[in-house]
């Protein structure tokens, strides 16, 4: 996991790819896009989400097998539990059309405050 703010981007991230789309990231205003999935080059997309942020308590773990996320926050405050050990325990069986499966829980845990930038 990478987390910062995107103004402290610099060229040490590897793999090229992902530090190409932080540049994108950083180089774009998307406080004008409207929320949906637009489409970009490499059979990558970004979709920008409006939402009230919830408790993350209700909030379900996710794992990609094809793709993987690049959080970024444009305005607000977003708090996400992340952490290595997923529990075996599959509560939404793998949606291949939407690249996502949920589990139950997150072993160890940890929370991160994810605020305008990062």
């Amino acid at each position: 996991m990478i987390v910062g703010n995107i103004k402290d981007i610099n060229g040490n991230i590897k793999p090229e790819i992902i530090l190409k789309y932080l540049n994108y990231l950083k180089n774009n205003d998307f406080s004008k896009l409207v929320d949906g999935k637009h489409a970009l080059e490499d059979d990558a997309f970004i979709i920008i989400s409006s939402y009230e942020t919830e408790n993350p308590e209700v909030k379900k773990p996710e794992a990609h097998k094809k793709y993987i996320d690049i959080q970024f926050i444009i305005f607000g405050i977003e708090v996400i539990g992340h952490g290595l050990n997923i529990e075996s325990e599959i509560l939404e069986d793998y949606n291949e059309e939407k690249d996502i499966i949920f589990y139950k829980g997150i072993l160890n845990e940890n929370l991160l405050i994810m605020s305008k930038g990062m």
